[in-house]
């Protein structure tokens, strides 16, 4: 009976001691990505992922225009003088450019967002990391999204001198023009892991990366990525 005692109370005793360590950062962040392993692993056994549902085709779309009047005064299209075209042409790109790359960030889970982001800052001088911003816009570790727009008010609102721009629907040769400009170019991209969290797993996720150079005779841009 006191062996069962003190086995028992060795047990309490190391539970207590792990739940102490458990409280500390650099410990958590590690132990923590393994916990998420094997629960993302057990939710896709007990609830497997049921196939996507089949896209609703296209909605019709009807347009509609005014008839003309034989009577109206108005201008017609054809009665106006055509716009002058431009004839400003763009500088060409160099063939190759590398900007200077900004110290790695390795992420924390669901952390791309903020780990890219602050590569990105460093490039500029900016000191911090990503637990720095991520207490201000993501502080539920768990949170596993981070828009593009809280990104941007973090550097409106917590980045001192910088400022930001972000659109929708860029190009590569955009990409290449802004880096050819001394810009690097954060990007909301896919990105396919190496291998399964659980069962049917596609293996895809969406992933922040940081452009910060190209090489067009090999095909190639430079990025920064806080997975990898």
């Amino acid at each position: 009976m006191k062996k069962i005692f003190h086995i028992f109370s060795a047990l309490i005793i190391l539970v207590g001691v792990g739940l102490i360590l458990f409280q500390v950062p650099a410990i958590n962040r590690r132990i923590s990505w393994r916990w998420e392993i094997v629960r993302a692993y057990a939710w896709g056994v007990f609830h497997p992922v049921e196939p996507a549902p089949t896209p609703l085709p296209p909605p019709a779309v009807l347009v509609t225009r005014n008839a003309p009047n034989p009577h109206s005064t108005e201008l017609t299209d054809s009665s106006l003088s055509p716009l002058p075209t431009s004839t400003a042409t763009l500088t060409p790109l160099p063939s190759a450019v590398s900007l200077t790359s900004p110290s790695w960030e390795r992420q924390d889970i669901n952390n791309c967002g903020p780990a890219a982001l602050t590569m990105y800052l460093r490039y500029w001088g900016w000191q911090g990391d990503q637990y720095t911003i991520s207490s201000a816009i993501k502080p539920q570790r768990d949170d596993r999204n981070v828009n593009v727009e809280e990104l941007v008010y973090y550097i409106r609102t917590h980045a001192g001198w910088l400022q930001v721009e972000y659109r929708v629907g860029g190009s590569l040769e955009l990409i290449k023009r802004l880096i050819a400009a001394g810009f690097p170019v954060m990007i909301e991209e896919s990105f396919y892991f190496d291998t399964p969290f659980y069962p049917n797993d596609d293996l895809w996720a969406a992933h922040y990366n940081l452009i910060t150079g190209y090489d067009d005779h090999q095909g190639v841009f430079t990025s920064q990525d806080s997975f990898h």
